[in-house]
């Protein structure tokens, strides 16, 4: 008898509870094996994956026509758009369109689900608007004619469409041939008419009943009554006041289901597991467990009472007060945790499910809106080894298939861009075919060889190119570009159609992931998220003719096909812990309830707003307001949080912002501040605050003191450059890093060219150009070696193009400026030079490398060093702060520069390249006459001096002593720990 009832439940996961409990009672009766009652879906109407009930599968109504897959709807919709974006802007936006046919899928949904005729559209809007809502009707002809037509075409049904059919067959089997076995649909809204329809028949069976879930009754008292007429969407009594209206159903006349522990206790095998987690002891349960429970009910209600039915709060309370001395009873195993972040929140969360598992059999449900939140409790339960799953699972583009995926399509776009292939190749499923010696030796090759500017062209050619230049680092990366060469195979256009890219793409991806004892198809596919892409694979394969060119968008068009299915670990379910959405967990309850994230815009979550039609328009048309998601909302957090033992959490600050906590906890302690009871609320919460805080408690931080390195004499620099020699006056720490440790700043990778990349270019064209005879330097030359120089330094048409104004004006310059240089004189350009000095009885070498060398038989010789846009100052180049030209005169003037005949120093300058002013006086510094002379003879005493100092062992290499000197910008600050120590920075860390 038991096995022919028929119970319907909202969701899956309500269907198992059910059988659980089941299963447990006859467990506690003894009973080995039973048959359990059939227990199917029905689904809601904020499900995103409703289920009709299976019981519909033996109708015989007219046939119905398979259902379209939901990919397919997805995909005829967005092309259907892409051809109004044709149609109106004569272009394609794939992805756009793709993410407008979600919205599209969802107004669907809802036309569907309320049974909304769709020609009632297209007389909607107030003739105000006739205008504006042409051209959005016009737009809206996808869902009331061409979804329509199409479906009619090619013989199939929406699903939403399919299922509403399906509960109304079932409706009316029923209502013809009432059913003879019990029939109970329990823990339904009934906020679809299809439902509230069934729940009509079956509420007038023979052997039927409706249970409904945290149903308040209202109470005969005038205020009570007010309060019901008041309750409008938001409230939690919302859906069932519209049920019951629908049923036409007087509210009074509603009876207490036998087995509610509002009206009665549980039943003596049940009790002891029931009753043990009202108090944090499970050896006292409280002593009026009638009243504790009716209490909290009360106290629930009274804080979800409607707006317009709170002016005799204060009367309310009181009454609430005297009945309940403290609202003690209602408050007994209510608790609030307010964390200062969300991972503050998380952490917490995760200490009072860990606390649960300390009493043998007991449980706990986190109940939350914020996958986030659930992902990061997810996480920290981990410390403990606790394997548990959040049921809302991870979206298939997050999981290792498909991140994989995207940065297969990533690469496939942009082959040339060392960011795309550096992260694929650290994903542990890119093995290029290559064994995991030969895949390393690779990755290291490449990480240091493809550093700085981006390559410059479209096919990875650039990325061979850019290794010319180390062919020890070419050599070891060979095998792997080889093999991304192959992976990448012939090159697509935009124009080329979507299939092609998709099936390029995952050819790629199954070779990438190829090992040379494992074809990549076995291990891309495996596992739970593997499966899941297949399966979501197949079904755009199926309709990847429906989608349009991806016009230069495919890798953001294919993370937005797979960024709906979720993939859940069935692994890591854990019996007595669980992570679940509020719809989820309607009709589920455990020892321990945990309502996590309950802030405004969370829980609730947003009304949200419609993007085709306004509110009016929604209420013309009969589709439900906006508003209700936050009534269903409420109606989830009033019965989750009637339980005996609640904690509710927020974090104070989200995203580094403040937050605002729910309406929902700013009511209740509203009303506890009224009656003195909001202490008891906050009681237990430093408890675990603080359990928090010590998980993440380090031992007092000492800061790090100056760094004061003294390297012995045997490893000290004995060869610099005159460039360094600057480093060595201003920051010692850095010359000891690079020339002591051996350390080096590495690029970043696909580096937009800068001013250093943009520096180096016109160096190399002012080299070249030095090399032609003065008379025959012209613009127009020194602009073709410009453009043709431009690729090796990393600087693209586009950059020429930007800076086109500076680089025009330079060029005329330096023209200008060779033309009036004397002719006689001989140029040497980039020419290099050095001269030794006896340092503590040992040699050493200082060398230069000069820019521009005008050597001249009459007046000696001239050093120019080209600046690109800052100079230094007269005053710092005298003191000897900014040395570089006055040390390479000392090399000159000592005969290190074998090319050049004179020893002759006549002057120095340097030389302004770019945004040049009108005033000569600010483009160049120059030194030379007398000051020339006293800078050269105290530069070389001074010199020694400071290489003296140094050569000492005792002399520590400190990191920027020169206060006047200071910035934050060395490249080796943060190996010194600067801003721990140095007061200047600003940043402490």
């Amino acid at each position: 008898a038991l096995a022919r009832a028929k119970v319907l439940v909202p969701t899956r996961r309500a269907t198992r509870g059910l059988s659980d409990a089941f299963r447990l009672v006859a467990e506690r009766q003894g009973v080995r094996a039973s048959l359990a009652p059939q227990i199917r879906p029905i689904g809601d109407v904020d499900e995103e994956e409703a289920y009709v009930a299976s019981f519909a599968n033996d109708l015989t109504p007219e046939a119905l026509p398979p259902a379209i897959s939901p990919m397919q709807r997805l995909l005829t919709l967005a092309r259907f758009v892409s051809a109004r974006d044709r149609a109106f802007r004569g272009s394609d936006a794939p992805t756009a369109a793709l993410q407008a046919a979600k919205a599209l899928a969802g107004l669907l949904d809802s036309l569907y689900t309320e049974e909304i005729d769709f020609s009632l559209i297209e007389d909607l809007a107030p003739e105000e608007h006739a205008e504006h809502w042409r051209r959005s009707a016009s737009f809206l002809e996808i869902v009331t004619t061409a979804w329509p037509a199409h479906l009619h075409e090619i013989g199939r049904m929406d699903p939403t469409e399919r299922r509403i059919r399906l509960i109304n067959a079932l409706a009316e089997r029923w209502r013809t041939e009432p059913p003879t076995d019990p029939v109970i649909i329990a823990g339904t809204t009934g906020s679809t008419p299809s439902v509230a329809r069934l729940m009509a028949i079956v509420s007038r069976a023979p052997n039927g009943a409706v249970v409904l879930p945290g149903f308040e009754r209202p109470t005969p008292s005038q205020s009570a009554t007010k309060a019901w007429r008041a309750i409008d969407d938001p409230h939690p009594q919302a859906g069932m006041k519209a049920l019951l209206k629908s049923l036409d159903i007087d509210p009074a006349t509603v009876r207490d289901w036998p087995g509610d522990f509002g009206a009665h206790k549980p039943p003596a095998a049940l009790r002891d597991q029931t009753v043990s987690s009202f108090d944090d002891s499970a050896d006292n349960p409280p002593s009026d467990f009638h009243g504790a429970r009716q209490a909290r009910r009360d106290l629930l209600a009274l804080a979800l009472r409607p707006a317009e039915a709170t002016d005799d709060w204060r009367t309310l309370i009181a009454d609430a007060s005297e009945a309940d001395p403290d609202l003690i009873k209602a408050v007994t195993g209510l608790n609030l945790v307010e964390a200062n972040d969300e991972d503050n929140e998380a952490t917490a969360i995760a200490i009072l499910m860990r606390e649960t598992l300390e009493t043998p059999g007991k449980t706990a449900l986190l109940v939350t809106p914020d996958r986030d939140l659930g992902r990061r409790v997810s996480a920290k339960l981990k410390h403990w080894a606790i394997d548990i799953d959040d049921s809302g699972g991870v979206p298939l583009q997050n999981t290792v298939c498909g991140v994989f995926l995207r940065l297969v399509a990533d690469f496939l776009a942009q082959p040339t861009s060392a960011v795309a292939l550096m992260a694929l190749l650290r994903h542990p499923y890119a093995q290029f075919g290559l064994d995991d010696a030969q895949r390393k030796t690779a990755i290291a090759a490449l990480d240091r060889g493809l550093r700085g500017a981006r390559p410059l062209g479209e096919r990875i050619d650039a990325l061979w190119a850019k290794l010319e230049t180390a062919e020890t680092l070419k050599a070891k990366a060979a095998p792997l570009l080889n093999a991304a060469e192959k992976a990448i195979g012939a090159p697509l256009t935009n124009k080329a159609p979507f299939r092609d890219h998709f099936d390029r793409h995952l050819k790629a991806a199954e070779h990438i992931a190829s090992t040379p004892d494992k074809p990549g198809a076995e291990r891309l596919w495996a596992g739970v998220d593997g499966a899941a892409a297949a399966r979501s694979l197949e079904d755009i394969k199926e309709s990847a003719d429906i989608i349009p060119p991806p016009e230069g968008e495919y890798p953001s068009l294919f993370a937005a096909l797979i960024s709906g299915p979720a993939v859940r670990n069935p692994g890591a379910d854990n019996a007595r812990l669980a992570i679940l959405g509020p719809l989820e967990a309607r009709l589920i309850r455990a020892d321990r309830m945990i309502l996590g994230g309950l802030n405004e815009g969370v829980w609730p979550g947003d009304a949200g707003v419609d993007p085709f039609l306004s509110r009016a328009m929604r209420a013309a048309l009969g589709l439900p307001s906006l508003e209700r998601r936050i009534g269903l909302g409420a109606h989830d957090f009033a019965q989750a949080a009637a339980a005996p033992d609640v904690w509710m959490t927020r974090a104070t600050r989200a995203g580094g912002a403040p937050t605002k906590p729910s309406r929902w906890i700013v009511r209740l302690t509203t009303i506890l501040n009224g009656a003195g009871a909001q202490p008891a609320l906050r009681s237990k919460s430093q408890r675990v605050l603080a359990y928090a805080a010590s998980l993440n408690k380090v031992s007092a931080a000492t800061p790090a003191e100056p760094p004061t390195p003294r390297p012995p004499a045997a490893t000290r620099p004995k060869t610099l450059p005159v460039t360094q020699i600057e480093k060595l006056i201003r920051d010692p720490y850095s010359v000891y890093a690079r020339y002591v440790l051996g350390l080096k700043k590495l690029d970043g990778f696909d580096e937009q060219a800068g001013p250093r990349e943009l520096g180096s270019l016109m160096h190399a064209v002012f080299e070249a150009g030095a090399q032609e005879k003065n008379k025959n330097l012209s613009t127009d030359f020194v602009q073709a070696l410009l453009n043709e120089r431009a690729a090796r330094f990393g600087v693209s048409a586009d950059d020429l193009a930007r800076n086109a104004p500076s680089l025009d004006a330079a060029i005329a310059w330096f023209c200008a400026w060779s033309q009036e240089s004397a002719s006689e004189a001989a140029i040497h350009a980039e020419e290099s030079g050095e001269m030794a000095l006896t340092i503590g009885g040992e040699t050493f070498t200082l060398h230069a490398r000069a820019d521009r060398i005008e050597d001249s038989t009459a007046g000696g010789v001239r050093l120019i060093d080209y600046k690109l846009s800052t100079l230094p100052s007269l005053k710092t180049v005298l003191t000897g702060f900014s040395p570089q030209l006055t040390l390479t005169a000392l090399i000159a003037a000592a005969g290190g520069f074998p090319a050049i005949k004179s020893t002759t120093v006549q002057d120095f300058r340097y030389m302004k390249i770019l945004n040049r002013s009108d005033d000569p006086k600010k483009n160049e510094v120059t030194v030379d006459g007398a000051k020339l002379s006293a800078l050269l003879e105290s530069a070389e005493a001074g010199l020694i001096d400071l290489l003296t100092t140094y050569a000492d062992p005792e002399t520590p290499f400190l990191s920027q002593p020169r206060r006047q000197y200071q910035n934050q910008y060395g490249d080796y600050d943060v190996l010194a720990r600067r801003r721990e120590w140095d007061a200047s920075t600003d940043d402490k860390s």
